[in-house]
């Protein structure tokens, strides 16, 4: 009965939001129809949009993305993904939101482009951003919103559609931010040199003369070659010199995490320190700070969140080690270590009688003292 509830309450969810995509979205909105947006509507000469696209330029081709997974997971990774052609768009006369990164022409369309699929229209907060009036900012140049997105979406979605509008613009860009923006994104900022005359901070939508926009994925879960390389570009040429070899050893502690801790985070972290690996809480790190650490690591091992994303600076010969929730599998970092070349195992947590997550330490050991 209770699994009837939810499917009853899962089937009229689905239909409300196919609904809304309809009212709000219009004719680029509905099922199958997301990745159909800027060019396609250009294509179409559906003039209310044309008119506000300075020019399109093709980044990427679309291609497919092999993961070269081992016989250990037993058809539960899916070994390729598919990326689609990717544009960046000169726009002119749009609105643009420092909460969500949403952009769209006033009274008309949203960019789904900009958000990368209509769900996160609603898990980005986009429709609260549309349902406002922007407010007009006179300002010279191209302005790109770097919302303060989780850490995941944050570093490996917006950050590179910044660094990659900024090379588009011959970095002649404005950075349009929240008045209150999370700690990691001022660090980051900080860290990569761009200067405080270069920040636009407001907590409203500004309907900007100029902008560009670097398509995201329609799938958060597959990060595009071309933002992994742009990252590694940015960053790692300002970290400090890298030993000539590296033997440290980093345990991404989830201590601090009210919801994803598991509860023998206390045991795992005194079997990582016995085993030579330093316990890691990147939430109490500066942006630096964290990306000198995985650049200085050969092993990184960590329950699945947000600090793995920062395997994205790792240099080669690193081995990543993921403890999973057993109940669902988020592919996310095994996809990056595959891509950037970096050995991948995995690990699953296990559930206690009393429903709660903890880590297999026996597992763990075993595996630690195979390194």
């Amino acid at each position: 009965m209770r699994f009837q509830r939810y499917n009853w309450f899962a089937v009229l969810r689905w239909k409300l939001y196919k609904l809304s995509m309809l009212l709000t979205l219009g004719r680029i909105g509905g099922w199958g129809l997301y990745l159909k947006v800027v060019y396609r509507i250009c294509d179409s000469f559906e003039e209310v949009v044309r008119s506000h696209v300075e020019s399109i330029r093709l980044l990427s081709a679309a291609y497919i993305e092999h993961f070269a997974y081992g016989n250990d997971y037993g058809g539960r990774l899916r070994p390729e993904a598919v990326l689609p052609r990717r544009y960046a768009y000169w726009l002119k006369d749009v609105a643009v939101s420092p909460a969500s990164g949403a952009m769209w022409i006033c009274g008309e369309r949203v960019l789904i482009e900009s958000l990368g699929t209509n769900m996160e229209f609603w898990d980005l907060g986009g429709m609260v951003d549309v349902m406002r009036k922007p407010r007009r900012a006179s300002v010279s140049g191209p302005v790109v919103p770097l919302p303060s997105l989780s850490y995941y979406h944050w570093l490996l979605i917006a950050l590179p559609q910044l660094l990659i509008a900024q090379r588009e613009a011959k970095g002649k860009v404005k950075v349009l931010l929240s008045r209150a923006p999370a700690g990691y994104v001022t660090s980051a900022l900080g860290f990569l040199g761009f200067a405080e005359e270069s920040l636009i901070r407001s907590d409203e939508p500004l309907r900007v003369d100029e902008t560009v926009l670097v398509a995201r994925n329609s799938d958060a879960g597959v990060v595009f070659r071309e933002d992994l390389a742009v990252l590694r570009a940015a960053i790692l040429p300002r970290l400090s010199p890298l030993p000539r070899k590296r033997t440290r050893r980093i345990y991404v502690s989830r201590r601090l995490e009210r919801n994803r801790a598991i509860q023998n985070e206390d045991e795992v972290e005194r079997l990582a320190e016995r085993y030579g690996f330093d316990v890691c809480y990147f939430e109490r790190m500066a942006f630096g700070e964290q990306m000198q650490a995985v650049a200085e690591a050969s092993v990184i091992m960590g329950v699945h969140g947000a600090g793995l994303s920062n395997i994205v600076c790792g240099k080669p010969g690193l081995r990543v080690i993921e403890i999973l929730n057993p109940d669902w599998f988020n592919a996310c970092f095994s996809q990056i270590a595959l891509q950037l070349g970096f050995d991948y195992k995995s690990l699953l947590l296990t559930r206690t009688p009393q429903g709660r997550l903890e880590a297999p330490v026996a597992e763990i050991e075993s595996c630690l003292a195979s390194l």
